[in-house]
């Protein structure tokens, strides 16, 4: 049988103690420029796994109490009557794990099935994600998950102008054949 490793000790000169606090779920503040838009049908799915199986996951914060990531979580769990967080503040290295020894396995079944669905109902808003990838370049982009030709496409769906050509656009074709009689030119027919 294998054995199960040792728990983890805190750091030298820091307690996991230092590394956790409660706060006010009051005090975060959403992310104005958040680029995911949550439509009803995906906040209602937050919401109600929030009432039915509680927390499953972190959200994330700036040094300033903004939420990064997990805003339509936030604004659920103050619907559902939320009152307070539990920060954590990781060093370099270390994962921050939500643990739920009081489901069953097939409640952290259903769990993952709705938190993986309610994250595709979650919207893009596309101007405001251009906007971040604008702000951080190609490169970055790339490597959150955006290439290039990604960033090309939704920089003509947001700005609602697209450059194919219509078909009467559409490069007209070197004149080959002229009538002798009356001068009339034409181009066979295209194949």
């Amino acid at each position: 049988m294998a054995k199960k490793p040792a728990k983890p000790k805190p750091e030298a000169g820091r307690s996991v103690a230092d590394q956790v606090c409660v706060v006010p779920i009051a005090i975060l503040t959403p992310d104005s420029k958040n680029a995911m838009d949550h439509p009803d049908r995906n906040a209602a799915v937050v919401k109600s796994s929030l009432e039915r199986f509680g927390p499953g996951r972190s959200i994330v914060l700036d040094g300033l109490d903004n939420v990064v990531a997990g805003n339509c979580t936030v604004e659920s769990a103050k619907v559902v009557g939320f009152h307070e967080v539990i920060v954590v503040e990781p060093k370099a290295g270390q994962l921050v794990a939500v643990k739920r020894s009081d489901w069953s396995p097939e409640e952290a079944r259903q769990y993952g099935l709705v938190d993986n669905r309610s994250s595709e109902l979650a919207e893009w808003n596309k101007p405001i994600l251009l906007e971040h990838l604008d702000d951080i370049g190609v490169e970055l982009a790339e490597s959150l998950g955006w290439n290039e030709i990604e960033v090309g496409e939704l920089r003509v769906e947001v700005s609602g102008l697209d450059d194919t050509p219509e078909p009467d656009d559409q490069p007209k074709t070197a004149t080959t054949y002229e009538c002798p009689a009356c001068g009339h030119q034409w181009s066979p027919p295209k194949k």
